[in-house]
């Protein structure tokens, strides 16, 4: 239950990416290497024959747990809890989402002075609609959970069918339920964007508001400031980080590099790569194959927010691209494969330069490009501008958690649950 009084606190963090798992290396067999080698030989033969693209994004993940936007998110949602309770000792525990058991349960009901839902797509819906497990093995385990829960800064993903980034997903009445017994228990349900507002509106959770995405006030371990004088830089990141984000690359990978290409013909630029999963290596080396010249920046989630303050401009995919981009004041043009992607551009203002991945258009997009670098100056101002606005529902939304750790609770619980532990998906 919660502390009071005290200058020690255990805060449990409920998160996608435990630290303990961190960009854990997977286990290979000679066979399994063997195996992968001849399959990427043959992907890449393919491919320089007729730019045929067999290549699968397993084939090419060495580590697991390495996506660089979740382990911001953590990084940052501990960085703001310990800004907020600056004069406690805060003790953070971690647990993966959908893998509550009653062990976790027993511990976080003695000692934990607050739970908190660490930021991220807690909640995934597919492209067929499709809810993933995380959230509903967790569900039960909500209710006998004695000290007070804060969803800080999660959100839905959707995996958009269409460019349509609605999230036009029915529930039926039995999942309905669960999310009404959440809004419940919950004491606070502050989300990154609009679209999950909406959303969770729709089905009477009353207690839902609009923060924003945490890692956007991740503190940069140092700046890398672009050099004076040097050509324009632009960033690059594009998704190949599961099935969904791969078959879109798969589809749009001749109109990447043909606009690439423009792009630096017209820019004289220079461009900077920059990497989030450690799939999109192949990226790189597809982009290098077809002739594109570029600078590779693949830097552990810590440092990677300063990095992009090397940037004019950038044009990415990934959410987290986009958000750590924005923390450092580099305007974006993102292309978007999820309704997070909308939802976030909607809240800082840059709607005009997020585009679905599923109907691009060259001129259209190398329209977009041009006014991202002719008004660069003036995004940035617009940018710092807003995060500045987003920084007072932060500090709100702090106090607000302080208040609730700092404060002895009195939560009615349920029986213990057996164990379980259910991966997302």
């Amino acid at each position: 239950m919660a502390i009071s009084n005290s200058k020690k606190m255990k805060i449990y963090l409920h998160v996608a990416i435990p630290s303990s798992k961190e960009n854990h290396a997977l286990p290979t067999s000679l066979k399994k290497r063997v195996k992968r080698v001849m399959r990427t030989a043959l992907d890449w033969l393919a491919w320089g024959i007729n730019k045929t693209f067999l290549f699968k994004c397993y084939n090419y993940t060495q580590r697991a747990y390495c996506n660089r936007g979740d382990i911001a998110i953590k990084l940052a949602i501990k960085e703001l809890l310990q800004k907020g309770l600056h004069d406690v000792e805060l003790d953070f525990v971690e647990t993966e989402w959908g893998c509550l058991n009653k062990e976790i349960l027993a511990d976080i009901n003695q000692n934990a002075a607050i739970f908190v839902i660490a930021g991220g797509g807690y909640w995934v819906f597919s492209k067929t609609k499709k809810l993933s497990r995380a959230f509903l093995a967790d569900s039960p385990f909500f209710p006998k959970i004695s000290c007070p829960i804060a969803v800080f800064g999660s959100g839905v993903n959707f995996n958009m069918p269409s460019a349509d980034a609605v999230l036009n997903v029915h529930l039926d009445a039995e999942l309905q339920k669960v999310f009404m017994e959440f809004d419940q228990r919950v004491n606070f349900l502050a989300v990154r964007d609009q679209l999950t507002v909406d959303f969770f509106r729709s089905l009477g959770m009353k207690k839902t508001t609009l923060l924003c995405d945490p890692a956007v006030f991740l503190e940069p371990a140092a700046m890398q400031a672009r050099p004076s004088g040097t050509p324009i830089s632009i960033g690059i990141n594009l998704a190949f980080h599961g099935p969904f984000a791969a078959q879109i690359f798969k589809k749009n990978i001749l109109f990447y590099i043909e606009f690439l290409k423009s792009v630096q013909k017209k820019f004289h630029a220079k461009f900077m790569y920059f990497v989030h999963s450690d799939e999109e290596l192949l990226i790189v080396q597809l982009l290098r194959f077809s002739g594109i010249k570029l600078e590779v920046v693949d830097q552990p989630a810590a440092e990677l927010t300063g990095a992009y303050a090397q940037l004019d401009v950038l044009l990415c995919q990934m959410m987290h691209s986009n958000i750590l981009s924005f923390n450092v004041g580099v305007p974006a043009l993102n292309i978007a494969y999820d309704s997070k992607n909308f939802g976030f551009n909607q809240l800082i203002g840059m709607e005009d330069y997020c585009v679905s991945a599923h109907n691009l258009d060259a001129q259209v997009l190398l329209e977009k490009m041009s006014d991202l670098i002719a008004n660069r100056a003036a995004l940035a101002l617009k940018l710092a501008s807003k995060k500045k606005e987003l920084s007072f529902p932060m500090e709100a939304f702090l106090h607000e958690v302080r208040e609730l750790a700092l404060s002895p609770q009195s939560v009615e619980i349920e029986s213990p649950l057996p164990s379980l532990c259910v991966k997302s998906g």
